[in-house]
C-alpha cells in the first residue's frame, strides 16, 4: 500500500515512535516576495496544532518551549509569537519542526507501522 498524506506518520528519529500525522502538518506558507531562486528551500514541517500526547506543554504558559519525544530526543520547538522558516518566511504561531528530526512512514488500519 503507498503512503499519502491520509495514512502517513512522522516518527521520532531516534526511537521511531509516531509523533504526529502528516495530516496535522500546517498548510504550506507562502514564501516572501523577496525570495528568489537561490532562496533555500524550507528545512522545517510546522503543525496546525500540538498533537494531544504534548498539549500540555502549552498549558505551562510558556512563550517558547521545545518539544521532546518520550525518548528524551528534541524534535522541534514552539513559539507563539512566530518563527521565521529557513525559505525567509515568517510563521506565526510557529510549531516547527526540523524535517532532520523526523521520518515519515507508512501507517496501516492495525497501527503504526
Amino acid at each position: 500500500m503507498a503512503a499519502t498524506a491520509e495514512n502517513k506518520a512522522l516518527c521520532c528519529r531516534a526511537c521511531r515512535k509516531p509523533l504526529f500525522l502528516a495530516t496535522q502538518l500546517a498548510p504550506a506558507h507562502e514564501r516572501p516576495a523577496t525570495a528568489s531562486a537561490r532562496t533555500p528551500p524550507c528545512t522545517s514541517y510546522f503543525l496546525d496544532a500540538l498533537p494531544a500526547w504534548v498539549a500540555d506543554v502549552a498549558t505551562s504558559g510558556a512563550v517558547e518551549g521545545k518539544l521532546v519525544c518520550a525518548c528524551g530526543s528534541k524534535f522541534g520547538s514552539f513559539n507563539w509569537s512566530g518563527a521565521q522558516c529557513s525559505c525567509g518566511a515568517w510563521v506565526v504561531p510557529a510549531i516547527q519542526v526540523p524535517k532532520s528530526r523526523v521520518d515519515a512512514r507508512a501507517t496501516c488500519l492495525g497501527g503504526w507501522v
